[in-house]
């Protein structure tokens, strides 16, 4: 430098002195938000469920570019152990080592730990795993599930490995996915396998498949138990009738079209004050709900009842001004009728079993459980209420 100020010195007006090179650290503001991340996103045509593979190659790309160059000028590529090394210092002593003047000195390959850090904490702090060994800024940890001497998970700092994945078996397949929702993931909705579990699907953040299941035999959730057969698979389902507070209700199993027509006519030719809506599960065919009755709301009411219980040919018989003992007789009668479930103005849950076929009625739960065993006094104040209602002399 100071040669050529020598020579070129009558037409130098001047001297700057500084760095001889310049190391610019900083972030491209254009992406440095979400708007303008969406932007570069769309223009490069990259779906947000594709993010994460995008970023994964375009550090491909950046690693390989810079590998290519240092094989092209024959520098040294050399790994560090640690992110926390001085990369300068070791940059300078490569630089005084070799006696490089220009271009490229060396190229420094470490392993960050922010994809450790990030699975750490998901398998810690979401799945709530406990950790065994190293930890955030490890290269490699040790997990496993709490309260039990379950298989370690074991996590290495490095490329994701394709077509790994692991089940998880959970308590209650259903409410450990609203767990995982609650924590801003997006779990595939879960589903039931043929093989006998339910469970579901979500990538970790590494995007390793992980299943979270519970065998059908040990599941439960939203009033529902699920059964494993041979072969097959019995959903068991809770049903509750709703009907007005002044009504009777009778669930019943019948077999023929012409049910809603005959039992149309065995209420009013028994009970002719009675008001009633009543709605039949077809079962074959079109397969619709038949319905029929002489007041609205009843009729109404039936029909949303059956098509809850959605069973085929399960009727449904809604009473006001009629109470099931005048017309039980008669509706056991009636040649299409092939059983009562119940009949009652209690409060009533129908038991439903699904299968891949259809639905079916199992029982029904009618009322409270028993408190106790009736006494002296209970009894007569049976019989002074059967007496009162002119059910007895």
């Amino acid at each position: 430098m100071q040669e050529f100020i020598a020579k070129h010195q009558d037409k130098i007006a001047g001297t700057l002195s500084g760095f001889d090179r310049l190391v610019f650290r900083g972030h491209l503001r254009s992406i440095g938000h979400p708007q303008g991340m969406m932007t570069y996103l769309w223009f490069n045509q990259v779906l947000l469920k594709n993010f994460g593979d995008h970023v994964a190659e375009v550090t491909e790309r950046l690693k390989e570019a810079s590998l290519a160059e240092a094989k092209a000028y024959g520098r040294p590529v050399k790994y560090l152990n640690s992110g926390q090394t001085d990369k300068e210092t070791i940059a300078r002593d490569i630089l005084a080592q070799d006696g490089v003047r220009v271009g490229l000195v060396c190229v420094l390959s470490c392993l960050e730990p922010w994809r450790m850090r990030r699975s750490v904490r998901f398998y810690r702090d979401i799945l709530g795993m406990e950790l065994l060994y190293r930890g955030e800024d490890a290269c490699f940890s040790s997990l496993r599930a709490k309260d039990c001497s379950a298989p370690i998970l074991n996590l290495e700092q490095g490329r994701s490995v394709p077509g790994w994945g692991r089940i998880f078996y959970v308590a209650d397949v259903d409410v450990f996915w609203e767990h995982l929702r609650g924590k801003g993931l997006q779990p595939e909705s879960p589903q039931d396998a043929s093989w006998g579990e339910r469970y579901f699907h979500m990538p970790d953040p590494d995007g390793h498949e992980l299943s979270f299941a519970r065998p059908y035999s040990e599941q439960r959730y939203d009033g529902r138990h699920f059964a494993a057969l041979e072969n097959s698979m019995v959903e068991l389902e809770s049903v509750r009738m709703k009907f007005p507070a002044d009504t009777n209700i009778i669930v019943g199993q019948t077999h023929f079209i012409k049910t809603a027509e005959d039992m149309y006519e065995a209420v009013v030719n028994t009970v002719p004050q009675a008001k009633f809506g009543l709605a039949f599960n077809e079962a074959s065919g079109p397969c619709l709900t038949r319905a029929e009755g002489n007041d609205d709301e009843l009729r109404s009411a039936a029909i949303a009842n059956a098509q809850a219980l959605g069973a085929g040919h399960v009727f449904v018989l809604i009473l006001r001004n009629a109470y099931p003992i005048n017309l039980l007789n008669v509706v056991q009668n009636i040649p299409e009728v092939c059983s009562i479930f119940c009949a009652t103005a209690n409060p009533v849950e129908v038991i439903v079993a699904r299968t891949e076929q259809g639905r079916g009625v199992m029982g029904v739960i009618d009322g409270s459980s028993p408190k106790g065993v009736e006494g002296p006094a209970e009894i007569n104040a049976r019989k002074e209420f059967l007496r009162k209602i002119g059910y007895k002399r």
